[in-house]
């Protein structure tokens, strides 16, 4: 052979080392999570307009990848709306060329692809796989990357934070917001087990998101239970138009694009939380650490009792405090799970846990005082006549009735599957000595997703239903006339007139509440892409949902109107027909 035919063939294997090398290192940056073992390659389509090569292709921030639609070699793409399909960029990593119908690609390759048909894809050595490319709807998209460029941390352990960078567009693509991210974290309890994971997002400074009030932490709410999407939506809404609420956090929803993965339709919502633009109380968790700046109080052991039997308690040792502790806390009645899992909590006499969510970590005289508080609560709410037999207070005295009233209302209209774990909430008793009850949040098992709340026929929390949990306080407030009676004034003033608003009947003059068909249609597109995506978004094996809420976005929506204008006579008759002592 001569030397210049050796010397072609020298670069020609040098090229393709290069080359594949080069495909491997796409591969570590950008393939972390697995796919089917009989596919050995990965897709990943760009917007061609931007001009990149393959040098900047890992590095760009919406560089969408392919994912598996079911185990049959059925593959999809989820694309920004306003991404031009006929100008395409195509990148491949695991394999060094793809034919799609006659034409041949290799990486780097502009591309242009039809919407909503499949095509086929070969590729050597791999068996054929069928591509459907679709887009978006017209909501704002997050484009999310941690450092890692991987999800795998944060979906391991939902403690696990790492830092990143938030890119926001509007539908047309503009740019809204381009920044650092604190950190990204996953959430919830139960939601944190689905497939589709719910996350919290910091960023480094307090910013407006999508048209909501500047915060700097956010909640991106999955909505894996609620396909409809517009659950959690409908409900803080309805909650802000009660007027009963000092804060209701508010809310937009989004399509999120993490590490290169559509991850689909979100909610992005205020975190419940003390400060400006949230609940404005006062901050006592801020002045702890004001008060003790080197101390760790992550690292803090834990004292008291960690069993979740009544009366027990979890706090910690906090060398400076002040001087008044009556205020601010966020509590939550919760799970005895939780209780478990939570840096601090408290249980009642009658075995009713709660965690506090501000200050997160308690010092002893603090869950004294607050623990204390409760317990005369529940003791009034228990009692023949509503008076705390210890203090002589009625119940009324020391937990606001109009807010409890309210919540009632709203978790026993949207037959709420967690109604007795909610929030409530203290301020200093400078400005006020009763505890209130919200923030309404988590709303995404509401109107017949479980299967135990799937008739719409029946009163779950009302004392007279021979199944009603004797410990909720809901329960044991409808034993006091006082109480039905406002509940009975509040539902025909407020929560009649908002069904109908839902129903389509009846319009909010004041444009804080939508009937259910203009809330479906804010997010019709792109709920529809979700359900592409997300073929099961829950955990495996979940035998509580209810599968009759609807299959597909427009049966969801059926279900749920059909739903809440059973609700609506439910509630007339039983409050029409209600004697009151």
């Amino acid at each position: 052979m001569s030397k210049l035919k050796t010397g072609r063939v020298f670069l020609l294997l040098l090229f393709l080392t290069l080359f594949i090398l080069f495909g491997y290192a796409f591969s570590d940056k950008l393939s972390k999570e697995a796919l089917p073992a009989e596919v050995s390659y990965e897709l990943y389509l760009g917007d061609g307009r931007s001009g990149w090569n393959n040098s900047s292709a890992e590095a760009a921030s919406d560089i969408i990848r392919f994912f598996p639609l079911s185990d049959n070699g059925t593959y999809g793409f989820v694309l920004p709306a306003s991404w031009d399909i006929s100008q395409l960029r195509l990148f491949l990593s695991g394999t060094d060329r793809i034919r799609i119908g006659l034409r041949q690609y290799r990486s780097g390759d502009s591309i242009s692809l039809p919407l909503n048909e499949t095509i086929t894809v070969n590729s050597p050595g791999s068996p054929k796989i069928a591509l459907i490319l679709k887009k978006t709807g017209d909501l704002p998209v997050f484009f999310i990357h941690t450092e890692s460029g991987t999800s795998d941390a944060i979906h391991a352990d939902k403690t696990f934070r790492e830092a990143g960078t938030l890119l926001m567009t509007d539908a047309d693509g503009s740019t809204l917001f381009h920044g650092n991210l604190t950190y990204i974290r996953g959430r919830g309890n139960d939601t944190f087990l689905n497939n589709k994971k719910p996350y919290q997002i910091k960023l480094e400074d307090s910013t407006s998101l999508a048209g909501l009030r500047k915060g700097k932490t956010w909640i991106l709410l999955a909505n894996a239970l609620d396909r409809s999407h517009i659950r959690n939506r409908l409900a803080l809404d309805l909650a802000r138009y009660s007027g009963a609420f000092s804060y209701t956090p508010y809310s937009r929803s989004i399509d999120l694009y993490l590490n290169h993965d559509y991850k689909g339709t979100y909610l992005l919502t205020e975190k419940v939380e003390t400060g400006h633009n949230r609940l404005q109380i006062r901050d006592l968790e801020k002045e702890l650490e004001d008060m003790n700046p080197t101390l760790d109080f992550s690292n803090l052991p834990v004292y008291g009792d960690l069993s979740c039997e009544p009366d027990a308690r979890k706090y910690y040792k906090i060398p400076e405090e002040p001087v008044d502790l009556s205020g601010g806390y966020i509590i939550q009645s919760d799970k005895t799970v939780r209780y478990e899992t939570e840096a601090s909590a408290f249980v009642t006499s009658r075995g009713c846990p709660f965690t506090t969510q501000e200050p997160k970590y308690m010092s002893e005289a603090q869950m004294k005082y607050l623990s204390a508080l409760f317990q005369q609560i529940e003791d009034a709410l228990f009692s023949e006549d509503g008076f705390d037999p210890a203090s002589g207070l009625h119940y009324s005295e020391l937990l606001d009735l109009p807010s409890f009233v309210n919540r009632y209302l709203l978790a026993e209209l949207l037959n709420d599957y967690d109604a007795q774990y909610t929030y409530y909430y203290k301020d200093s008793d400078s400005v006020d000595t009763k505890i209130y009850t919200g923030p309404v949040w988590d709303q995404d098992n509401i109107l017949g997703v479980w299967l135990s709340r799937s008739d719409p026929s029946v009163l779950h929390l009302y004392h007279e239903y021979e199944q009603a949990e004797d410990w909720f306080w809901f329960t044991q407030a409808s034993r006091h006339a006082d109480f039905i009676a406002s509940v009975k004034e509040t539902y025909f003033r407020i929560y009649r007139p908002a069904v109908l608003i839902l129903l389509g009947e009846e319009t909010d003059s004041r444009g804080i509440l939508k009937s259910i068909d203009e809330y479906a249609e804010e997010v019709r597109a792109s709920a529809e892409m979700d359900f592409f995506r997300w073929a099961n978004p829950l955990k495996p094996n979940l035998p509580f949902y209810n599968t009759a809420s609807g299959e597909s976005f427009d049966l969801q929506i059926r279900f749920m109107k059909d739903y809440l204008a059973v609700r609506l006579e439910t509630m007339d008759s039983f409050f029409l027909h209600l004697a009151l002592e």
